[in-house]
Parts: structure tokens; C-alpha cells; sequence
């Protein structure tokens, strides 16, 4: 714990050598009694905070885990005065503040205690933005009597909160009709012959068309799989680029958030429909990164390692991680990107993608308020997709699409 003096003392040390005039002018004893006051009065008040500065206690609660992004959560700071002496000030601030420092608040907390008073104090916060919060206590700062000096101390790490995307729930999406109704419950990927089946179960949603047992299904009068050892299934990948345009800092966090949610719906579609699907994405380091959530619910893992990037900043990671990592992925691929802006190299990507037999969607993220000029210039890109069939969805949040 440092000492530290505050502005207060300043005006003190030059009244100090004031002081003495009456002892020039008087000279006599009585004459230092004004230097002699202030003079005590200065080392009274540092005795003070010597005395207290040790015995204030501060504890926390905070609701660590996860939150979906526009909840509230709630922290409750106690502060505990052991001395036998009054704190005249105590000054701290409780802060809430992403990894990466995107996103970041403070709530300041000024109080006085009495001797051997303990005092709770509870605060609420509205997380807007998704991402990992550290929450904590700063610039802690106990100070003496007269405020002549004070004593500050090191922050106090309350905990960590994961706000995660709030889910939209999809009623359609432009995957390939093929996809459809190929799509595939199984796990493995390659058919070892079209008779080499262990069985057969009644026909389910999603299941394989070619699966399809027709002969017992004229008997059985109802459909009837053929449960084989293994069979192509098809699936569907959600790239999620986190290079934004240079707007005001709110309205590119709310961009970051229209990313993720979108992705975040369209994987939970994928979901619902019996595919199988991945998540993939830049961390912060610019390491590409997959991953395939239970659920897009619970994307805890995830926030902590995503984060806003420059424009210029890992720019061509994102088209390499189209090119090289989605091409490979399931037979028969859907693959929905969502993005604020197109570069020439993901415009390439994904035709490449598209001429490779692939399904490339692509959900890009238009903020409202751009001037005409900016939206056009934003959106003209979008003519050499729509050329090569690429579906192009344009929204500014998630619950648009």
C-alpha cells in the first residue's frame, strides 16, 4: 500500500512558511503557535491514515457465470471499517470491462465509515455487448483526517461474467435443397456399400432419401430407414468474420454483436434441422479457431476468445480459412458467412467456393445510419455474388434475418 499526498497539501506547504511572520513580528514563543498548529495538524493526519489505512476490509459478491447479452446482473461490495479510529473518505470504483478492453464501465463509490462500522453498497449493470467481462474494484484510495494524504491500494479482481448472444430463432434459410433432404443424423462420412446396413428403423426427418428401404416400406405400408455402418452426411459451416469498418466505437461493438448473433442463429438452424454444423472463427491472436457447441446457447468458451478486429489487422485469414479449412469440411457443404464488410478476397473465397461445388450463403451486417454514400459503397459488392447465385442476406441485427 503507497502514500500518496493530494492537491491539498500544496496551498499547506507554502501557508506553512506564513506561519512564521508573527514570529518575526511578535517575537516571542506565542508567536510559533500558528506554525506549531499546522505543523501538528500535518503530522496528526498522517499518524491518522498510518493508524486506519491497514484495518479497511473490502469483500464482494458478484454473480460470476453467464448472462445473455441486455440482462442485468447485480454486485454487492462491503467495506468494513476494523479501526477504532473514523475513515473521513474512502473513494473506490467498480468497474466492469471486456478482455480486450472494447467494452468498458465504471461505477464510482465515495463513503465514509464510522469506527467499527461495516456498510454494503449494491450496484447493477446492463451488459449491451457480448464478450467476457472481468469485473473488479479500482483506484482504491483510503484518505486521512484533514484529506492531506491518502493511501492507495491494490484492485480487488471480484470475478468474471461470459455475456453471450441473445438467440433469434430462424424459420428458414437458403441452404441447397439437396442439402435438405440428404441431410444426415449419422456421424461418419463415406458409405461402404449400398446393402452393407445392420437394420432397418422406421423413417425419421432428415434421414437420407437414397436410405430409403422401398421394398419393406411397400410392405410395412410406412417408410423404413436402412441403418448402415456408415454413409455421407452432409452439413453446414458458420464463419463468423470479426473485421469491422472504422465506425464510432458503440456502433461497432453493436456490429460485433449482430455478427455473433447471426451466426449464432443460423448454427442453431442447422441444429434444428438435423445437420451437422461447426463454428468457425478468429481469436484474438488471429488463430483460426472451430469449434462445434452443444448448443449456441452456451457459447461461453467462445466470447472469451473472440474479439473486434482493424480492418487491415489479420484481414486474410478469414478468405485462407474459406480456401483451405471450410472446402474440406462434409461432402456436401453449406457454408454461411457472416460479415460487415467484403473484401476482393473473400469475394473470391466464396466464388471459389461456389465452383467447387459448395454452398456458400453469405449474411452481411449493414449498421443503420450509414450515409447513402457509405451503404452503397457497402452493398456494391454484393452484385458479383448475386451473379454467381451466392444467397446474400443483408441485415443490421440478427432478429432481421
Amino acid at each position: 500500500m503507497r502514500l500518496r499526498v493530494t492537491q491539498k497539501l500544496v496551498p499547506l506547504s507554502l501557508c506553512l512558511p506564513l506561519s512564521l511572520l508573527p514570529a518575526l513580528l511578535v517575537n516571542s514563543v506565542s508567536g510559533y503557535l500558528p506554525f506549531l498548529a499546522l505543523l501538528c495538524g500535518v503530522l496528526l493526519s498522517l499518524a491518522h491514515l498510518l493508524l486506519i489505512k491497514n484495518r479497511v476490509a473490502f469483500s464482494a459478491d458478484a454473480a460470476s457465470g453467464r448472462r445473455v447479452r441486455g440482462d442485468s446482473a447485480g454486485f454487492t461490495v462491503s467495506v468494513r471499517n476494523g479501526a477504532s479510529l473514523p475513515v473521513p473518505g474512502l473513494r473506490a470504483e467498480l468497474y466492469f470491462s471486456t478482455l480486450d478492453g472494447h467494452d468498458c464501465q465504471a461505477l464510482p463509490l465515495y463513503v465514509t465509515l464510522s469506527p467499527r462500522q461495516s456498510r454494503d453498497f449494491t450496484f447493477a449493470a446492463d451488459f449491451t455487448h457480448i464478450g467476457a467481462y472481468r469485473v473488479g474494484i479500482r483506484r482504491l484510495a483510503i484518505y486521512d483526517l484533514f484529506g492531506l494524504f491518502y493511501a492507495s491500494r491494490p484492485a480487488l479482481d471480484i470475478g468474471h461474467i461470459d455475456i453471450l448472444p441473445r438467440l433469434h430463432t430462424l424459420r428458414s434459410l437458403p441452404v441447397s435443397s439437396a442439402l435438405q433432404a440428404d441431410s444426415s443424423r449419422a456421424v461418419t462420412a463415406v458409405q461402404l456399400s449400398g446393402t452393407d446396413y445392420t437394420g432397418v428403423r422406421e423413417y425419421a426427418f432428415g434421414d437420407p432419401i437414397k436410405m430409403v428401404h422401398w421394398k419393406l416400406s411397400a410392405h410395412a405400408l410406412g417408410l423404413m430407414t436402412k441403418q448402415t455402418e456408415s454413409y455421407t452426411n452432409a452439413g453446414l459451416s458458420v464463419v463468423l468474420d470479426f473485421h469491422i469498418p472504422d465506425y464510432d466505437a458503440d456502433a461497432r461493438l453493436g456490429v460485433f454483436d449482430a455478427i455473433v448473433e447471426a451466426g449464432a442463429a443460423i448454427g442453431d438452424y442447422a441444429a434444428r434441422s438435423g445437420m451437422d454444423y461447426d463454428l468457425r472463427y478468429l481469436s484474438g491472436n488471429g488463430e483460426r479457431r472451430r469449434t462445434t457447441p452443444a448448443s449456441f446457447r452456451e457459447l461461453d468458451g467462445a466470447v472469451r476468445q473472440m474479439r473486434v478486429f482493424s480492418m487491415d489487422e489479420h484481414a486474410a485469414l478469414t478468405a485462407r480459412m474459406l480456401n483451405e479449412d471450410c472446402a474440406a469440411t462434409y461432402a456436401l457443404a453449406n457454408i454461411a458467412l457472416c460479415a460487415a464488410f467484403l473484401t476482393e478476397e473473400l469475394i473470391l473465397a466464396l466464388l471459389n467456393l461456389r465452383r467447387f461445388g459448395k454452398h456458400p450463403i453469405l449474411c452481411l451486417i449493414v449498421p443503420t445510419g450509414l450515409d447513402p454514400k457509405t451503404r452503397a459503397e457497402t452493398l456494391e459488392p454484393l452484385k458479383k455474388l448475386q451473379y454467381a447465385s451466392i444467397p446474400c442476406l443483408v441485415a443490421s441485427t440478427a432478429s432481421e434475418l
